[in-house]
């Protein structure tokens, strides 16, 4: 046989077993023998509007509790008031119940006319038991108001915290002017009217009293 054809055989024979070797690989990124891909290892996801939040408790214990305010009279009247001195003209007592409370706001009816303000007392303070100012008034149009026909003063601005259970004593001051014109002997009926005491309970709530007037008189000497 002719050498040349014969090595022409051989070439092709070789050709033909390299190109069966290389088709029987595997895809480099598949299980050999399987359909499966590899995937890289991952935590699953959990979407943005299913994740866990804070829940609010229904039951309301979040807020605190609910409390009232009782308030008496501690003095009675009536008290004698002498021209430059100051004196205490009344005083009362506020009681927690439920809850602790705060003081906010606290009310003085000085009768009919305007006489007790413009012409016998100058300025007010609200004071607690240890001598504590809690507000201090000058008597004027701005802080006295007519409230139903009474001349109302007002004591604000303030936040007196009276514990669970416990009562407090508050006092109210009064300066009368260094000289008040006539009138000696004369007497004046003041009073907490009801619900001119406002406070606020743990639940941030307003509550009042007291749910009667606390009645007092002063007296000019």
């Amino acid at each position: 046989m002719d050498k040349a054809f014969i090595a022409i055989m051989v070439l092709v024979a070789l050709i033909m077993l390299g190109g069966a070797g290389g088709s029987s690989s595997a895809p480099a990124d598949r299980n050999v023998g399987t359909d499966t891909y590899l995937v890289p290892d991952t935590k699953p996801v959990v979407p943005e509007a299913i994740q866990a939040s804070p829940i609010r408790p229904t039951d309301n214990s979040w807020q605190g509790e609910e409390g009232t305010i009782a308030v008496g009279s501690v003095s009675s009247g009536p008290v004698t008031i002498y021209e430059g001195s100051p004196t205490r003209i009344m005083s009362f007592s506020v009681s927690a119940r439920g809850s602790q409370v705060y003081v906010q706001r606290v009310r003085v009816d000085l009768g009919q006319t305007k006489d007790v303000w413009l012409k016998i007392l100058s300025e007010a303070t609200l004071r607690d038991d240890y001598g504590t100012v809690l507000a201090r008034v000058v008597l004027d149009n701005s802080t006295v108001s007519t409230i139903g026909g009474r001349q109302i003063l007002t004591f604000a601005g303030f936040n007196y915290a009276v514990d669970k259970n416990a009562t407090r004593t508050l006092h109210v001051y009064a300066d009368p002017y260094s000289t008040i014109d006539g009138g000696s002997g004369r007497e004046y009926a003041i009073s907490i009217p009801k619900h001119g005491v406002r406070a606020q309970d743990g639940r941030a709530s307003e509550i009042y009293g007291p749910e009667r007037a606390i009645l007092t008189s002063i007296r000019l000497q």
